[in-house]
C-alpha cells in the first residue's frame, strides 16, 4: 500500500514517448483496472474515495491497484513510474 500511495503523489510530467507507452499500456488492463488507474492516479482519488466510489473495500482496493500498477509495469517493459 505504500508503495501505491507514494506513486499517487507523483505527477505525470512524463516525456511524450513515455506516455504514449503508459497509454498503450492502459489499453492492455482491464476494464476495472483502467477505472481503478483513472480515479487513483489521474483523478487524485484517495484509495477510500475509490473503495466509495466502486463499492469496496479499502483493502481490496489496496490489493488491485498493486496487481494493476503490477501489469501496467509488465507491459510497459521498463519502469516509467
Amino acid at each position: 500500500p505504500h508503495q501505491v500511495h507514494s506513486l499517487r503523489q507523483q505527477t505525470f510530467a512524463l516525456p511524450i514517448e513515455d506516455k504514449i507507452t503508459l497509454y498503450d499500456a492502459l489499453d492492455r488492463l482491464s476494464a476495472f483496472q483502467k477505472r481503478l488507474i483513472y480515479l487513483l492516479f489521474f483523478k487524485d482519488l484517495t484509495q477510500s474515495e475509490v473503495a466509495e466510489e466502486l463499492g469496496l473495500s479499502q483493502k481490496k482496493v489496496s490489493r488491485e491497484s498493486i496487481k494493476a500498477v503490477g501489469r501496467l509495469r509488465e507491459v510497459m517493459g521498463k519502469r516509467v513510474f
